[in-house]
């Protein structure tokens, strides 16, 4: 379940036959324990529970920091295996959920209602244990609502008054006419524009990958409700009326089903209340992909020509490392004379890059220069200052036009010899050892290059001519298609090196931070600090972990576009959540430890989940509330509305606004955002049926998500370069899959701990194996990632309107047309379209971004400041 897809979201055959085998290794385990004994569980809490502490023996104890599986100590060395049979141990804290395989003990079970479940006794600390239930948790929830309601109403009323101050961080793409449409000018005529968007509306201003984001919150809304109504409305009732555990330590839990007793009926109730949702969940991904791929084929046919005909080549012979030699090979021997357009080998500019980009930088400081000067009236004694620091140079002050000035026009010298040398070895062919194996071929006719694509077998070696669908011209790393390959795979290696250890390493970071609650005492606030502390201490953290991520792919990671780094976050940063947000309770703070276990005895993190879970629901309902309002902050924009008020005291307002764009990749990009309203989907779909309430509050949750998204994405934030066609809706369908066979799997686990005999399980059971077969079918009866060859031939008269590309793929510093001399004070000037493909290639800031549109004598309002350059005094 682990494999990864490629860019094009597809799985290789060898990721095919992994998932196949891990989920054939699922279903046998979750079949062992049919063949050997009957397990059930006891939760217990903390003191007089002498029934359930008889048959607890076992001398074993498997520890990994907050779980103990074991029991008494003392017995024998020689009996540990046999009373590992018998009996497991696992204690939250107090709460201490027993696995064992005498049916008695279970009947005097804390699930039964005869023992409360847990509480907090004085002194004792438990791994997780502000996650546990607790008495007394409905008063601290309801006051977290209320708080959170009132931030929320606060917050909307700030962006209602803040957008009509500074339209252009809010409104800015209403004022260049980029919106889907004109909004109103009352105080709150943004929410009737958010309310009244259609998906079609955003796919031309936005993209499409941004229109089907916004189009999860409505499928997404929409799962939660065909699953959520039933269980507020009809399980949460029978729960109270007929689960007889009566519940005494928590009014929050009278839904749940944590109120149902060891051997009633309603587990027969819930078995197929599991293959509902399955099904339910199936069915309504199954229709909103078709509905994609309606998007996605005209979102294909429409993609402007020099994107739509060109193909990616990578592994190009040696002898084939020419523009003229690779032109002729695909003349000659792929698709006959007349047909190839342009054929374009990588260059090495592994020497010309960084000095391409020095130039704009030193541009950019001489920009700065002078409009700092152009403040004091520039009188010749109120030049600007640079290098006054003694603690980063100890050398006297220096002129800072006069030393941009001079650098800039050393700088100019050093491309323009550069770019000298780098030609004549690019003239004399593959022995000059400037051309690479990497190359684009541009087609006359699309069909040409959708044939192209679809070639294999070219070579007998499979890793020379492999030809593939290229990203968007703007979009491209040249940095990571001019590298070795062996040096990239040696910086691959030791990117995986570094997420696995921010894997082990996050497990007591986590714990920490839920924990806090427990550490700090707030006196009369306590009930609502308890609320708020552990989900907002795992917020931050969950904030954090994508520009760890996101700085790991950028830096070790091949991704030959800047999209891909989006991809690969959204693809980790899931699976990162699913790990120590939604299943870290059966983890524990030994990561290491559990993984052993789980490695010695696999059926012990079934056992975990379904023992612990539905003993967490508060601790989660307070995290979505959290969210409600992490969410709607967003409106405020507040790092994008600081760098503007900060920046236009130098700066024009419209140089200011570009300066302050884009908003943070990394925690706000679209990778991030699909990933965290994927990880809340499931949530509510796996804690939805444990407490029914979490329904309620995820639909909440997604309402919010609509109406913030649906406003920033077509009327306040720039459009991103690189849309993918749809790509993060694909792996977001793919992550709910996940999510539902881990409901699957777990509500499988609690019905066999607690239903007393075999009839609910056999029942509940092959909805596994349905979920798995759902996920296979999903991927192998859409075909979205290329253009069906019959859709190609087809008209295409009925397209919408797209923006036409002209960029060529061609490396910018490469660009004879692009790059010239020019006489003035600054000396040589390299024009806009090369100074914006350097930007994104070396990933500089929005601001030098900024500053490549226009010559440094050009004092327009279209000039701007590139944060990389050194700052004045």
């Amino acid at each position: 379940l682990g494999a990864e897809p490629n860019h094009n979201g597809r799985l290789s055959l060898d990721q095919t036959w992994s998932l196949e085998m891990w989920g054939l290794s699922i279903v046998i385990l979750l079949l062992v324990p049919f063949w050997n004994v009957s397990a059930t569980t006891v939760v217990v809490g903390g003191c007089d529970c002498t029934a359930a502490q008889a048959p607890l023996k076992a001398h074993h104890i498997l520890g990994h920091g907050d779980c103990c599986i074991g029991g008494h100590e003392g017995e024998e060395e020689n009996e540990d295996e046999e009373e590992d049979e018998k009996v497991g141990l696992l204690q939250f804290g107090t709460l201490t959920v027993a696995h064992v395989t005498d049916g008695a003990a279970a009947g005097v079970a804390a699930w039964s209602g005869q023992v409360s479940p847990p509480a907090k006794s004085d002194g004792e600390e438990g791994p997780f244990s502000s996650r546990v239930n607790h008495p007394g948790d409905m008063t601290a929830f309801l006051s977290a609502t209320k708080y959170i309601i009132v931030a929320i109403l606060g917050v909307v009323c700030m962006f209602s008054f803040l957008r009509r101050c500074y339209p252009l961080i809010f409104s800015n793409n209403v004022l260049k006419g980029s919106a889907p449409f004109e909004l109103r000018d009352a105080y709150l005529g943004w929410l009737w524009a958010t309310y009244s968007l259609e998906t079609k509306d955003l796919i031309e201003p936005c993209g499409l990958d941004q229109a089907m984001f916004l189009e999860f919150t409505h499928l997404a809304m929409k799962i939660t409700a065909l699953v959520g109504i039933p269980m507020i409305f009809i399980m949460g009732p029978i729960n109270y009326a007929f689960g007889g555990a009566e519940i005494r330590y928590s009014d929050m839990s009278v839904l749940s089903l944590s109120n149902v007793k060891q051997g009633s009926p309603l587990w027969w109730v819930y078995s197929l209340v599991v293959w509902a949702v399955a099904v339910a969940v199936q069915r309504t991904l199954f229709r909103a992909q078709m509905t994609f791929l309606e998007r996605r084929f005209r979102w294909l046919r429409a993609l402007p020509p020099v994107r739509a005909n060109t193909v990616l080549v990578e592994g190009i012979p040696e002898q084939f490392r020419s523009d003229q030699k690779l032109f002729k090979f695909f003349e000659d021997f792929v698709c006959g004379a007349n047909h190839v357009e342009r054929a374009y080998v990588v260059k090495d500019t592994s020497l010309l890059e960084p000095k391409v980009r020095a130039l704009c930088e030193a541009q950019a400081g001489l920009r700065e220069a002078e409009l700092l000067w152009a403040q004091d009236g520039r009188a010749g004694d109120r030049r600007p200052l640079l290098g006054c620091w003694p603690l980063r140079q100890l050398r006297p002050p220096v002129d800072s036009v006069d030393f941009y000035e001079q650098r800039t026009k050393k700088l100019e010298e050093e491309v323009l010899a550069e770019k000298k040398r780098l030609k004549k070895a690019v003239a004399q062919g593959p022995s000059g050892g400037a051309t690479l194996s990497t190359g684009f071929v541009t087609f006359y006719d699309r069909q040409e290059a959708e044939m192209a694509i679809r070639l294999d077998g070219i070579s007998r070696d499979v890793e020379e001519w492999v030809i593939d669908t290229p990203p968007c011209p703007t979009d491209v790393r040249w940095r990571d298609l001019t590298q070795d390959p062996r040096a990239g795979l040696s910086r691959l290696l030791v990117g995986y090196s570094l997420i696995l250890a921010l894997l082990v390493f996050y497990v007591p970071i986590v714990v920490g931070t839920t924990n806090v609650a427990e550490v700090v005492d707030m006196g009369p606030f306590q009930p609502l600090w308890r609320s708020f502390a552990p989900t907002a201490g795992l917020q931050i953290m969950v904030a954090l972990l994508p520009t760890l991520l996101l700085s790991i792919f950028r830096n070790f990671f091949t991704l030959k576009a800047h999209a891909w780094a989006q991809r690969e976050l959204h693809d980790w940063f899931f699976w990162f959540q699913l790990v120590y947000v939604v299943l870290a309770t059966a983890i524990g703070r030994d990561f290491k430890a559990f993984v052993f276990s789980v490695c010695h005895k696999p059926l012990t993190v079934v056992s975990l989940l379904a023992g612990a879970l539905p003993f967490c629901t508060h601790f989660f309902m307070n995290y979505i509330l959290i969210n409600w309002f992490s969410v709607t902050l967003e409106l405020l924009r507040m790092a994008p509305l600081t760098k503007f008020l900060f920046l236009r005291r130098l700066y024009s307002e419209r140089e200011a606004r570009e300066l302050s764009e884009p908003e943070d990749q990394a925690y706000n990009g679209i990778g991030a955002r699909s990933a965290r309203m994927t990880i809340m989907l499931t949530i509510g779909l796996l804690y939805g049926t444990l407490s029914p309430i979490v329904n309620a509050l995820i639909l909440v949750h997604f309402t919010l998500c609509r109406l913030t998204y649906g406003y920033l994405v077509p009327f306040a934030e720039t459009k991103k370069n690189g849309d993918l066609g749809g790509s993060f809706w694909v792996g977001q369908l793919n992550q709910v899959f996940i999510g539902l066979l881990v409901y699957c799997v777990v509500m499988v686990g609690i019905i066999d701990q607690h239903a007393g005999h075999r009839g609910p399980v056999i029942i509940a059971l092959p909805s596994v194996l349905f979920v798995i077969w759902s996920m296979r079918r999903f991927r192998t009866a859409f075909y979205w990632n290329r253009l069906p060859f019959q859709e190609i031939i087809a008209t295409t008269d009925s397209n919408p309107k797209q923006v036409n590309f002209n960029t060529p793929y061609v490396q910018a510093e490469m660009a004879d047309s692009m790059l010239h001399i020019t006489g003035g004070n600054s000396g040589a000037r390299i024009n806009g379209r090369v100074r914006r493909a350097v930007t994104m290639a070396t990933e500089e800031m929005p601001a030098l971004r900024a500053t490549a549109r226009t010559p440094m004598h050009d004092r327009s309002e279209d000039s701007a400041l590139s944060r990389g350059s050194p700052s004045p005094s």
